[in-house]
């Protein structure tokens, strides 16, 4: 027998099929982590710009908390986030006096992101004066 140099038509088709599937698996786990982690940055985004507004909330006076004024209640943020906006909601904690129920919700085109929290304002002397 002659030692035979070089592969046959029928291992290369064979050797080029493998590659083809393994690329393909390869690519398609790719595509899906594109796609996951464009949707984990406006994910980002939304939960950043929905905290900025409970901050606001949480430093705001407990007049402003109990009568929500319009510009802490809703809005749309500035640009480059011109297609966001937000609402938010303070109730007050129908068993514990002093404590308020905030609520801000976040969307987006692309999406939706809600943040709750919790706010103790102890009332002072002044305000139990008030009518």
């Amino acid at each position: 027998m002659r030692n035979r140099h070089g592969l046959t038509l029928l291992e290369a088709t064979i050797a080029m099929a493998i590659v083809g599937l393994v690329a393909v698996t390869v690519l398609s786990e790719f595509a899906t982590e594109v796609r996951v982690g464009g949707k984990s940055a406006e994910a980002r985004v939304l939960q950043a710009l929905a905290q900025d507004r409970l901050s606001a909330l949480l430093i705001a006076p407990t007049d402003f908390l109990i009568r929500l004024p319009d510009s802490l209640a809703a809005g749309a943020f500035p640009s480059p986030f011109g297609d966001h906006r937000w609402s938010a909601i303070v109730k007050p904690d129908r068993n514990i006096e002093g404590l308020l129920e905030a609520r801000v919700v976040v969307r987006s085109s692309r999406g939706e992101v809600s943040l709750a929290t919790r706010i103790f304002r102890q009332s002072t002397r002044v305000d139990r004066l008030r009518p």
